[in-house]
């Protein structure tokens, strides 16, 4: 803890030092002044920069363990000073026995030189050197005076043995290489850097307007900047609105950037130096070009994302099959979801009772309408799947077309629940009091247990794995089951609903079922809602039926009722835009909102609609894009977002390798929801929430905390 507090306090962020006790003294020096040494001289601002070291001295004498000077500002937006300016400084320190700890974390191996002391010919003065990114571990250098002897670093300031040996390889990699030298590779890297920056700025003057001073930065000499393998530009007079919106659309684009400085603000590379090469620099900055530019519509990013520039497939949804299981198993650990539980033979299971409903679905079966009638007799499936054993299930898998890796899945339930098997929510109510005598009044919100009978399709188990995620290919998993109901609107019950997980704390608790649920049901939050999955007899047994007063509830529980966490709340805007809405039901567990819409009204499923294949197309002509799908009579199913084309008989147009992805060829029918104009957007407007946004931290895919509530969230 005394480390984490002291290193904390050594950075000059004061929202790092939140909440944490004051227990080092530190005593910041201003940095170089680029901009006032052009109107004062260089030699007046080394001046300045003394005279405020030489006052700490005179004023704390011997009091001081060490200077720390980072040479090269990272987060500051990549400064740097001259080198007499750091000189003069430290041979001050050394006059008066003050250690001079150089802070080489981001610069160590990014210079011309191996160390950015080294650099500017400052070995003779530094005492102390710490390092570490690219080393993927972090180490103390030492000269012989500072030598603190074996033993006293723990691994707080280590890693692990392999982490060590890969640091090893590369900096061994790094002496070898020919990367240092006023003409090396680290050196022309950066040349390369601000020729593209400039032609970018000849190219497009607009996205370049003059940077104007901040509070806590200089204006820039220029519109690009940095040293060796660190770099950085400033684009829309480095507003940091903007800056933060072009992170994200050069992400989308494939580039990894981030941003520095603190007003202006600036976007930086930190570019793969060991691999990178010089004719990476034109596909770098053409995604840097596409990001920069105006922000696309949702749609058309996604499909950059899902479909190769040349119109090839990339990725392909199909049903889940048995081959899939263990992959599944390893989505289902990520969250706790108890549409998909981390129980192989209950995923068995459920890949088994999908493919049954995609062949019912392929033979044109009617829909199984068991689901919704009550049973006196025990269900055929038991254990984990046995409440959803008597519906249709389709689970839906997103597979890498090139290595044919299962990337994520989604889950589309045609009824949840039914006659003599509700679907348990609470209703949230107001309840107003008036008292004539003393003319005061109060109002209450009041939780009532709602049992739902009607059956309505269920939305949910949709799960990415990390490395996928931010490429958009969520909303693929998403969009694809209200493409399947337009397909198959007969299978499908006339509401579709849809569970937002609330937040819950880090460690996988829901402080409204701690403060309100557990007070009657005597189970922990994840036995009660792995309990949902087999039975849900229990929640109208034991919880009141009476109304529940939540201004009983202490503040914490009461603030996330029928919230999402500022993470989730993209997911519910999704939702929202295609027509869902929030109408007080919230879950009865975790009281995350439920939204539902009118099935017929979702515009996702309206604009669906069947097409014949015609003869393949060259990718020229596929002016038009969207979700295209085969349901094959063995009850195969494949999804693909994809430009197509459309002749003027109403038949579809597909690349050859399109239509591979998909199985198909001329004279069949495929499904077509036509996106081309965008995503499409519900009728109505969404509806507000009553309660509070909340502030819990959340976990996996934008869901909050750690667990999922029960049944599914979405």
């Amino acid at each position: 803890m005394g480390r984490t507090v002291t290193m904390s306090q050594i950075g000059d962020a004061a929202g790092n030092r939140q909440g944490l006790p004051l227990s080092t003294l530190v005593d910041y020096m201003p940095f170089y002044d680029e901009a006032a040494a052009a109107r004062t001289g260089v030699a007046r601002q080394i001046d300045m920069a003394c005279q405020h070291l030489q006052s700490f001295i005179e004023r704390y004498p011997k009091q001081y363990a060490c200077f720390i000077f980072e040479l090269v500002q990272g987060e500051g937006g990549f400064n740097t000073a001259p080198r007499e300016y750091f000189v003069e400084l430290m041979k001050l320190c050394k006059q008066h026995g003050i250690a001079v700890w150089d802070d080489e974390v981001q610069t160590f191996g990014r210079t011309t030189s191996m160390y950015a002391y080294d650099a500017l010919g400052l070995g003779e003065y530094v005492d102390l050197v710490t390092i570490g990114k690219m080393t993927q571990a972090c180490a103390t250098l030492f000269t012989e005076a500072y030598n603190p002897g074996p033993g006293l670093l723990s691994a707080t300031f280590t890693s692990s043995g392999a982490a060590c040996r890969a640091g090893t390889y590369i900096v061994n990699q790094l002496r070898r290489g020919d990367y240092y030298g006023d003409n090396g590779r680290i050196a022309r890297h950066h040349k390369a850097f601000r020729e593209h920056v400039q032609a970018l700025v000849d190219k497009h003057p607009a996205w370049f307007p003059a940077v104007e001073p901040g509070v806590l930065s200089p204006a820039p000499a220029a519109l690009h900047g940095g040293c060796g393998g660190m770099m950085r530009f400033t684009p829309f007079g480095g507003r940091r609105d903007k800056i933060n919106k072009a992170l994200k659309t050069c992400f989308e684009e494939g580039v990894v950037l981030f941003s520095c400085g603190h007003g202006p603000y600036h976007i930086r590379m930190l570019p793969p130096l060991g691999v990178m090469r010089f004719e990476d620099w034109p596909r770098v900055f053409e995604c840097v070009e596409r990001g920069l530019g105006p922000a696309p519509p949702a749609d058309r990013a996604f499909y950059r994302c899902t479909a190769a520039a040349r119109g090839g497939v990339v990725f392909v949804i199909r049903r889940a099959r048995v081959e899939d299981v263990g992959t599944l198993l390893k989505l289902a650990k990520m969250v706790h979801f108890i549409n998909l539980p981390p129980d192989r033979d209950a995923i068995s299971t459920k890949v088994a009772v999908s493919r049954e409903s995609f062949l019912r679905a392929a033979s044109g079966s009617e829909r199984r309408r068991d689901a919704r009638k009550s049973h006196g007799g025990a269900p055929s499936i038991k254990g984990l799947t046995a409440g959803l054993a008597e519906t249709d299930q389709f689970m839906f898998v997103l597979e890498s077309a090139d290595t044919g890796s299962v990337l994520g899945t989604s889950q589309l339930i045609a009824h949840m629940g039914g006659p003599g098997n509700p679907n348990y929510s609470l209703k949230l109510e107001r309840r107003n009091f008036f008292a004539d005598d003393i003319k005061t009044g109060t109002s209450h919100m009041v939780a009532k247990l709602h049992k739902d009978e009607t059956g309505p399709t269920e939305i949910g188990g949709l799960i990415l794995q990390p490395a996928s995620r931010g490429a958009k290919l969520g909303r693929l998993l998403s969009f694809v089951r209200f493409h399947f109901i337009g397909m198959r609107r007969e299978l499908f019950a006339d509401r579709v609903l849809a569970e937002m997980m609330a937040p819950i704390t880090d460690d996988g608790r829901s402080l409204f079922w701690e403060y309100l649920g557990r007070r009657f049901i005597p189970l922990s939050y994840a036995e009660a809602d792995t309990q949902c999955a087999r039975s849900r007899l229990f929640i109208s047994a034991l919880l009141p039926h009476e109304d529940l007063y939540l201004s009983l509830l202490p503040p914490e529980a009461r603030d996330v009722v029928g919230t999402v966490h500022r993470e989730t709340a993209p997911a519910r805007r999704l939702l929202e835009n295609l027509g869902f809405a929030f109408k007080d039901f919230v879950d009865p567990f975790d009281a995350g909102p439920q939204l539902e819409a009118p099935t017929d009204s979702i515009p996702l499923i309206g604009a669906t609609e069947a097409h014949e294949l015609g003869e393949p197309v060259t990718a020229s002509r596929c002016k038009r894009e969207g979700i295209l799908s085969m349901l094959h009579n063995d009850g195969e199913f494949y999804a693909i977002y994809c430009p197509f084309a459309t002749d003027a008989k109403g038949r579809v147009g597909l690349t050859a390798e399109a239509m591979k992805a998909l199985r198909v060829g001329p004279g069949d029918e495929l499904g077509v929801t036509d996106m081309t104009d965008g995503m499409p957007r519900g009728e109505s407007e969404p509806a507000k929430s009553t309660t509070k946004p909340s502030r819990r931290s959340t976990g996996p895919d934008g869901g909050a905390g750690k667990r999922a509530s029960k049944r599914e969230k979405v």
